[in-house]
Formats: C-alpha cells, structure tokens, sequence
C-alpha cells in the first residue's frame, strides 16, 4: 500500500492544504488536519501597522488618556502611559495582541 493507506499510519493525502493545513488519513482511516510548521504568518512591517491607526493623547490632572483607534486606554500616570505608547510604537503587533486579551477578559 501506499503512504497515507489505510491501515499505514499517518501520512498525507496526495497534497491536499488547506490554508497552513495539511489533511492527513490516520491509523483507523480517519482524516485529520495538522498544522504545518513550514509556512509562517504574515505580519507587516512595523511602519505600515502604525499607519494603521490614529493616536491621541490627552493629559489630565492625574494621568493620561491614549487612544489608538476607537480604544482609549486610562493611566494613572504619565510615565504609565508613555511606557505603554513606547511599548506599541516598538512592537505593534504584539502590542495589539496583548491589549486586546486584556479587551476581552
């Protein structure tokens, strides 16, 4: 029989992705999707995600306000909220991630 028979342990069904999906017929004949290590994400450069939106700040008597997009984000200081503006300046993707777990807790 050949790789991806039945009764053959795991293998591949011909070439068949799906997305960074490969689809796979496993020891008792069943199709599984495993992810595949050899294709990555795409993530843009960092100077198009900071195009992507606009950012404001507004200070107050304690602290600040930092808007990026539709989200604003309170600080009890200022230093807080320039660290956190910093912080998403240098890494936007990741810093979006991160803040939108924190959204969504």
């Amino acid at each position: 029989m050949g790789e991806g028979a039945i009764g053959e342990g795991p293998g591949p069904i011909a070439d068949l992705n799906v997305g960074t999906r490969e689809v796979y017929l496993n020891d008792i004949g069943i199709v599984e999707a495993r992810q595949t290590k050899s294709e990555k994400e795409y993530i843009p450069p960092r100077q198009e995600l900071l195009k992507r939106w606009s950012v404001n700040i507004n200070f107050h008597d304690v602290g600040c306000t930092v808007q990026v997009g539709c989200k604003s984000i309170a600080f009890d200081s200022i230093d807080k909220g320039l660290a956190a503006l910093n912080e998403y300046i240098k890494n936007p993707y990741q810093s979006e991630i991160d803040w939108r777990e924190k959204f969504n807790q």
